[in-house]
């Protein structure tokens, strides 16, 4: 029976990829693709994935748990935004998290602490004894994990290892028979019959899907909880998710994917590739082929908020602040400093400013701009501000509102079935922009540049140097302040064993010898 169940859910698989007709199923289309779209994916026109692409989700529509790795621009979120629209179209309930409130709005979806209301602080091994999570976490969000399908966690190479097992331990619990909160005082009085059926144990696997990749940037440990952190986990400092108990037990499909969309130029590619690796032969291309000069109105890429700050004051200050104006962050309800990171609370713009977007256009199709894009101040408005994208054309760009939610579980009136929503507990709204002269690495993360320059001379963390080389789309179009040298290639020895024991397939059994 299991095999035959195998067999139909590849099978709608296929029909969804364009790989065969639907016989007598009825499957939801694939995903619309612009031409600019598909040229992003990387993918025929056919099926919207790449070769390689179409073997990952074929193991995510059979239902497995799976860890998606692959370098930058290999088109991961391409992938798992296709997946998400097949699996809803299948009825499924998605959840989509990230461990922080960056990654959560570029996927639409919330940060893992909001999701499973897990503890802010480092969370001891202690606090993993207990296997009553409904107590732990409340009712109200247990009941909620209990009825979703699909747990999607995006960049989980930022997510503390702590964060994980506390996450990975839930859903392993509910593979385990259990009594589901599935009932309250009404249904018992009204069904007897029903209400006996619900305090039977019942067995509910959660689909995992986790994506990231941990060459690129580590999880983040704060200053004031090293110390803690130390004391508790002495044997993984770096907080790797993969280093858990629970990594292992969740049984993840791994895969690591090989082409890269947004670099066209191979010999860059693997140049890219080599130092994500931690291999210093990668950085000799990169500094014969790398641009001699200073690329104009072009992102300087820092390692440090005090550079990027240095950067974006000397510019500004060479500008008229006549008709400057300074804009506010507005927000009401629940809304974090998590949610809003990224986002300036303060916005001082005048015209001559240049400007990076921090969103992609939601007010028109198609849009004008995307997260990433680049422009210059031309006039400041009230609540808006005038601005010439690089390339051309003047838009005015209105204030953009970003909303905060969690999913609850919300009951049908008519039907009383209950089912999993997003609810929005919070919102605010900013000019979707920010000086446009420099970033810090970290916040370049998940965007792609077509020239920019990089200030190489202060690297410190694992994958730095990739995160930043990474970015751009065209070596030629790339200035580094200063070449490129063997020790500018930081890679965690953790990281590098990981990803040698994929390639190798080896079990994760082994792994400790």
């Amino acid at each position: 029976m299991f095999v035959k169940l195998l067999r139909q859910d590849m099978e709608k698989c296929r029909v969804f990829l364009g790989l065969a007709q639907p016989s007598d199923a009825v499957c939801p289309p694939p995903p619309s693709t612009s031409e600019s779209g598909a040229a992003e994916s990387g993918a025929s026109a056919d099926s919207g994935l790449t070769p390689e692409q179409q073997t990952v989700f074929a193991a995510m529509a059979a239902g497995h748990n799976v860890f998606l790795s692959g370098g930058a621009g290999t088109g991961k979120t391409y992938l798992l935004e296709h997946f998400i629209q097949y699996a809803q179209g299948e009825g499924k309930t998605v959840l989509r998290m990230a461990p922080t409130g960056i990654a959560a709005r570029i996927i639409h979806g919330t940060t893992i602490h909001r999701a499973i209301h897990a503890p802010t602080t480092v969370i001891g091994p202690d606090n993993f004894q207990t296997t009553d999570y409904a107590h732990q976490i409340g009712k109200k969000v247990y009941e909620v994990i209990a009825r979703t399908d699909i747990i999607i966690v995006d960049e989980i190479s930022m997510c503390r290892s702590d964060l994980f097992a506390y996450l990975a331990k839930i859903i392993l619990a509910e593979e385990q028979p259990h009594v589901p909160f599935r009932f309250d005082a009404k249904e018992k009085k009204e069904n007897a019959q029903s209400y006996e059926e619900l305090l039977t144990p019942i067995k509910h696997p959660i689909q995992l899907i986790l994506c990231g990749d941990f060459a690129q940037l580590p999880p983040i440990i704060d200053k004031g909880s090293r110390e803690v952190w130390r004391r508790c986990y002495p044997e993984n400092e770096a907080g790797w998710p993969f280093l858990t108990a629970q990594w292992d037990a969740l049984q993840l499909k791994t895969f690591d994917l090989k082409k890269v969309i947004r670099q066209v130029d191979p010999a860059f590619a693997e140049a890219l590739n080599l130092i994500r690796r931690g291999d210093p032969a990668g950085i000799r291309y990169i500094n014969q082929n790398s641009a001699k000069m200073p690329q104009p109105n072009c992102m300087t890429v820092c390692t440090r908020n005090s550079e990027v700050d240095r950067i974006n004051k000397e510019h500004y200050s060479q500008l008229d602040t006549q008709y400057q104006k300074t804009y506010r962050l507005e927000e009401e309800g629940d809304v974090t400093d998590d949610d809003k990171r990224n986002i300036p609370g303060r916005l001082k713009l005048t015209p001559g400013a240049r400007i990076l977007f921090l969103a992609n256009d939601t007010e028109e199709n198609p849009p004008r701009y995307a997260n990433g894009s680049f422009g210059t101040v031309t006039a400041t408005k009230m609540d808006s501000v005038m601005v010439e994208l690089d390339g051309g054309s003047e838009i005015e760009v209105k204030r953009k509102v970003w909303q905060v939610t969690r999913p609850v579980l919300v009951e049908d009136e008519n039907t009383g079935e209950k089912k999993v929503e997003e609810k929005v507990v919070g919102k605010f709204s900013q000019i979707p922009v920010t000086l446009g002269w420099a970033i810090t690495i970290h916040k370049s993360q998940g965007q792609s540049y077509d020239a920019m320059n990089v200030d190489s001379a202060n690297l410190f963390a694992p994958g730095q140097l990739y995160v930043a080389l990474s970015r751009c789309k065209d070596v030629h179009k790339m200035y580094l302040s200063r070449p490129l040298v063997p020790s500018d290639v930081i890679t965690s020895d953790a990281v590098k064993r990981f990803y040698g024991w994929i390639e190798q397939e080896v079990d994760p059994k082994e792994k400790g010898e």
